[in-house]
């Protein structure tokens, strides 16, 4: 894996009905981004509110064999059919500790 998100992706796993570390993936210190574009949409309760456009996918690495990218939902979402070595953490499977904490992920999307 090569984590293209600017944070550590955690990835659990219950064994025996116990929740375990299955593995930590660190930041590669590159970062994908969709670019945005905003315009204002007026106030909501004295919050001001705006509209967001997204555009191109920057930053994104070429293919390399044997090599799955994570990258965050909305990055993953805009190359969906394009690429098919991009996965985003799966956060409907999100695990907290005792702590409330998220301890980690039990899946990944392939989009």
């Amino acid at each position: 894996f090569e984590n293209l998100t600017p944070h550590a992706i955690d990835i659990a796993e219950i064994v025996d009905g116990q929740l375990k570390k299955k593995m930590v993936i660190p930041p590669s210190n590159k970062v994908i981004r969709v670019q945005a574009t905003t315009t204002p949409a007026g106030v909501i309760d004295g919050i001001p509110a705006v509209r967001i456009k997204y555009g191109e996918v920057v930053g994104m690495p070429a293919r390399q064999a044997g090599v799955t990218y994570i990258a965050s939902m909305l990055v993953a979402e805009a190359l969906q059919g394009k690429r098919d070595d991009i996965v985003s953490p799966d956060m409907g499977t999100a695990q907290y500790g005792p702590d409330k904490k998220l301890f980690g992920v039990l899946k990944l999307i392939r989009y």
